[in-house]
């Protein structure tokens, strides 16, 4: 899809070098009052994109493009048990887009694209959660559409943190 100069896609292989360092880059600027310092110092974007081609198996992807430059990412997946429209939920685990590009409708599109790509697959909705200390991005979800539907946490380095869950329907 093209909006206002931004292509989303599907990645190519070099596009998970760049999506590992945008990944990284917003984890260190979005969380760092949130998550522990020592955590966000030592994520490597080269771990990361090792793990991201890997789970490309499993997982889907779809990257925004503007000028030639990969400007954000969203990773979602199916649920297992994708035996109908009823029954089929996605997963939307990652969207991030440059911090120098945000607010500008790239975040959007790639959301909506993604719901679109899960509808298209049979899903009846989606689901996510965000760091309930993510208020921005709370507040992105809720622009678009999503209802909260409950509370629940993760565990990073032993450490736990609240998270808000998202439900998304079509």
């Amino acid at each position: 899809m093209n909006y206002d100069n931004i292509l989303v896609r599907r990645p190519e292989f070099d596009d998970f070098t760049t999506m590992a360092e945008i990944k990284v880059k917003g984890w260190q600027s979005t969380y760092n009052q949130i998550v522990d310092e020592a955590y966000l110092l030592k994520l490597s974007a080269e771990q990361i994109c090792n793990i991201m081609r890997e789970n490309k198996k499993k997982d889907r992807y779809m990257v925004a493009e503007a000028g030639g430059e990969i400007v954000g990412f969203c990773r979602y997946r199916l649920c297992e048990e994708a035996d109908g429209k009823d029954n089929c939920r996605g997963t939307i685990s990652e969207l991030y887009v440059k911090s120098n590009r945000k607010r500008r409708g790239i975040g959007g599109l790639l959301f909506r694209c993604v719901l679109d790509d899960l509808k298209e697959s049979g899903c009846g909705s989606a689901e996510l959660g965000c760091f309930s200390e993510n208020y921005s991005a709370l507040a992105f979800y809720r622009k678009m559409n999503g209802a909260l539907v409950g509370k629940g946490a993760i565990e990073i380095d032993g450490r736990k943190y609240a998270v808000d869950q998202y439900l998304f329907l079509f």
